[in-house]
């Protein structure tokens, strides 16, 4: 009975989240990321630049609704209307895109595949979406009754940040599926191949994932409450893997004329007020930084995952003989305070697998104690 029950709720879970999927690729928003993606996947095609260029925006006017595409185009922004204009000009921002090579290729599977260009920009998003979704509801199962986690679940993946980052011609979600599968084979199910496999994915298709992969074997290595000890030798092996790979990456915005590091001229691209490297200025970062913690608390979710963090640190906090769930949790507000000093951006579609491993991990925590209260 209990096994059929349970049969039922999975099976109701799975057929909402594929309508919830239907609909996000049915109403995407059409940002205009997808256009230097799509230029990116024609260069990979074989298309010189200005035929690529050309073919961008042939495309793009063919496959989107008028109004969205006016909206890409259009002369009452500037920006946007002078990048379809001017090739150069597109072509100076292309050092952003294509350090995100697993997204693109995956996008030129899916066209290759016979998929439209456009829409196969938008594909990555929605499986990532779903894969989300399934691994979610197993998660929670674990710990909550089937009915539980189907709501809590099912509430998570329509909630207004999963929705958006699905509808996105963007890395973020395909980002969020790798690092939430890499923290669930560090937390639920331990087997250090398969977490590093998913971490070393995510630098490919966000290379600002680095800050957080490095920071996570860190953590793994100092607190010694893993499950699996890692040596210092592969700990440095590890740290050297992640490093040259992001060195690998950064490569593709290097032929760009970008430096190497690539951090340093894209944090000098942030502002837009500060035009060349030689204008920009820590005053003008820290503003930009100020800008976006309002907005962030003011447009975003992130205060509410704040908040269940320290929900789970209701016990006194002994860090001598601190758990490595509530040192993951430490892990998770220290990267955030580290990406907000490196990325002064506070949009939820950044934060996707740390909301949904508060969420996880704020389940078990209630799970265990309702146990203890029920003895």
């Amino acid at each position: 009975m209990i096994r059929s029950k349970n049969n039922l709720f999975k099976s109701l879970y799975f057929i909402a989240i594929a309508m919830a999927a239907i609909y996000c690729f049915k109403r995407p928003l059409y940002n205009w990321d997808l256009l230097p993606y799509t230029y990116l996947v024609l260069k990979i095609d074989h298309h010189n630049s200005e035929e690529a260029f050309h073919l961008t925006y042939k495309l793009a006017k063919e496959n989107i609704p008028p109004k969205e595409y006016k909206a890409l185009t259009d002369s009452s922004n500037i920006y946007r209307y002078t990048l379809s204009h001017d090739p150069e000009t597109f072509d100076a921002q292309l050092p952003f895109y294509v350090v995100k090579p697993l997204y693109t290729g995956l996008i030129y599977l899916f066209y290759k595949s016979g998929v439209p260009l456009i829409q196969a920009t938008l594909l990555p998003s929605l499986i990532s979406y779903l894969l989300i979704g399934f691994l979610l509801f197993h998660w929670l199962g674990i710990y909550l009754r089937s009915s539980i986690s189907f709501i809590i679940a099912f509430l998570m993946m329509i909630s207004s940040p999963l929705v958006e980052v699905a509808k996105l011609s963007s890395p973020d979600c395909l980002s969020a599926f790798l690092l939430l599968f890499s923290f669930y084979f560090i937390l639920k199910k331990p087997v250090l191949r398969a977490a590093l496999l998913f971490m070393l994915l995510s630098v490919f298709a966000r290379l600002d994932n680095i800050i957080t992969c490095l920071g996570l074997i860190g953590v793994i290595y100092a607190s010694k409450k893993w499950e699996k000890i890692i040596s210092t030798g592969n700990f440095l092996l590890i740290t050297m893997t992640f490093i040259c790979s992001y060195f690998l990456v950064s490569f593709f915005a290097y032929q760009y004329g970008w430096s190497i590091l690539f951090y340093n001229d894209f944090a000098d691209h942030l502002h837009p007020a500060n035009g060349s490297k030689e204008h920009f200025s820590t005053l003008s970062y820290l503003r930009l930084m100020y800008e976006h913690i309002l907005s962030g608390i003011n447009h975003s979710y992130l205060v509410i995952f704040l908040a269940l963090i320290f929900l789970n640190f209701n016990e006194n906090l002994n860090l001598k003989n601190l758990s490595f769930e509530k040192a993951f949790l430490l892990f998770i507000l220290s990267i955030l305070f580290i990406r907000l000093i490196l990325y002064p951006d506070v949009s939820d579609r950044f934060y996707i697998p740390f909301y949904l491993i508060i969420v996880i991990l704020t389940a078990k925590k209630f799970s265990l104690n309702q146990t203890e209260i029920n003895r």
